[in-house]
């Protein structure tokens, strides 16, 4: 998870089948925004209509942070390993993707 502007990014995969995928398309035509907005404002509208939660609610151990480091970097090196592989047809978003990992790795090494 990275943090800008107060806002928390969190990278993730969708897995939705073929049905699902061409709803959340016209979802995106018809709301003329893009994924990432959308999809925010899904989770968004979905959270709110959840009951408070404890403010008890423990941060993760230093265990759970360090697999959690260790899953972070074991993506970064599959990502870098599929940008030099795939060179200049790679995906833009494996850039961005990349630079918001590197983020995250060095802001959790500090936090150890």
């Amino acid at each position: 998870m990275t943090m800008q502007e107060g806002l928390f990014t969190i990278p993730t995969r969708l897995f939705l089948t073929r049905e699902h995928r061409r709803k959340l398309e016209a979802l995106v035509l018809e709301q003329g925004v893009d994924l990432p907005q959308l999809i925010t404002d899904l989770v968004v509208n979905y959270l709110d209509q959840l009951p408070e939660l404890d403010s008890t609610v423990a941060k993760p151990s230093l265990p759970d942070i360090e697999a959690e480091l260790q899953q972070r970097k074991a993506e970064l090196r599959r990502l870098r390993s599929r940008l030099v592989t795939e060179g200049k047809n790679a995906p833009e978003w494996i850039k961005s993707y990349i630079a918001d990992l590197e983020s995250d790795i060095a802001r959790m090494e500090a936090q150890r």
